[in-house]
């Protein structure tokens, strides 16, 4: 992804997220994050958090890698809320650079406020437009005022148009009439309507060039990063993968003080079957007591290669050996 598309993603990111969870709290506590840094921005402070860990190439694989899981949190000054972007990095204080280029090219006062003295995308059109029609009022009253000062009346372009429509109307009154309407009429167009225009246009081109920059030098590693409702879902899987591992350790504790032959490769692989949802453990368990009910004898095993010698045969064997079952009947 290219970094204006980055840039563009984070900042809607950063417009619609509502408020933080408070709940990442806790998860990050039970989660044995701890915070690294603390550093306080213009525009707010930020709390980062970090946790090591070490990451299984194979389930039973003795090689693991070590990395590095951060969660920061961003309280705006600006804007009162509360930001969070999560990630892996080799070394959390490399993090900072980048949450520092955040906090002040992303997460600033972006509010399209008519009056703001900040220029960006999106205000440029408003920040141009009100500085160029007080360019233009301020244009008139200098056009206007030298009219009313001491001896010395200079004329300006206003009061030239209202003299040359008086002159032309004692000859031609009608013609002098329509003159000088248009010519007013271009005077206060261009002072009230294509000069604040033009402003607006002027300035948008110039935030453009200015979020150009600010993108040229987006550190390389916010591309890596997740933001706002991502983070918050990155952490709450980690928490569930936390809560499941530890449930699938206790269950192998209890089997294998029954079965002490059982594999764990073994019972991984079934505990994964039953985990990612093939088969529900309470729907099989309550099954398996209503058929033993009625069939105390029955074995689940026998059952199952049954069905899977059934499976394996060719489709034309069993519709063969079906029909010499209905002849017999």
């Amino acid at each position: 992804m290219e970094k204006k598309a980055i840039f563009q993603s984070v900042s809607l990111k950063w417009k619609a997220f509502d408020r933080l969870d408070e709940n990442n709290l806790i998860n990050l506590t039970r989660l044995g994050y701890k915070k690294h840094h603390e550093f306080d921005v213009p525009e707010g402070v930020w709390q980062v958090f970090c946790v090591e860990k070490k990451i299984e190439e194979d389930i039973l694989s003795q090689k693991k890698e070590e990395i590095v899981l951060f969660f920061a949190i961003f309280i705006s000054k600006l804007h009162e809320r509360k930001f969070p972007v999560s990630g892996i990095c080799d070394n959390p204080d490399e993090v900072i650079t980048g949450l520092k280029y955040l906090s002040s090219f992303v997460f600033t006062d972006n509010d399209r406020k008519f009056l703001s003295s900040k220029l960006t995308i999106e205000n440029a059109q408003d920040y141009g437009y009100i500085r160029g029609l007080i360019a233009g009022i301020i244009l008139m009253l200098i056009d206007i005022i030298p009219w009313h000062i001491g001896n010395f009346r200079p004329q300006g372009v206003l009061s030239t148009f209202l003299e040359y429509t008086r002159i032309v109307y004692y000859g031609t009154p009608g013609f002098a009439i329509v003159v000088g309407m248009a010519a007013i009429g271009i005077y206060f167009t261009v002072l009230f309507i294509l000069l604040p225009i033009l402003a607006g246009n002027f300035f948008l081109f110039k935030a453009r060039k200015k979020q150009q920059k600010q993108i040229s030098i987006m550190p390389e590693c916010l591309a890596d990063f997740e933001y706002g409702k991502d983070a918050e879902s990155s952490l709450n899987e980690q928490h569930l993968s936390r809560v499941n591992n530890l449930k699938r350790d206790e269950i192998y504790r209890r089997v294998s003080t029954l079965w002490q032959n059982f594999k764990r490769e073994d019972f991984y692989e079934l505990y994964d079957i039953f985990r990612d949802g093939l088969l529900a453990p309470e729907v099989i368990y309550n099954l398996l007591e209503k058929i033993t009910r009625n069939c105390p004898d029955f074995d689940f095993k026998k059952f199952l290669k049954i069905m899977i010698d059934i499976m394996k045969r060719d489709t034309e064997v069993v519709i063969k050996v079906s029909d010499k079952s209905q002849e017999k009947t």
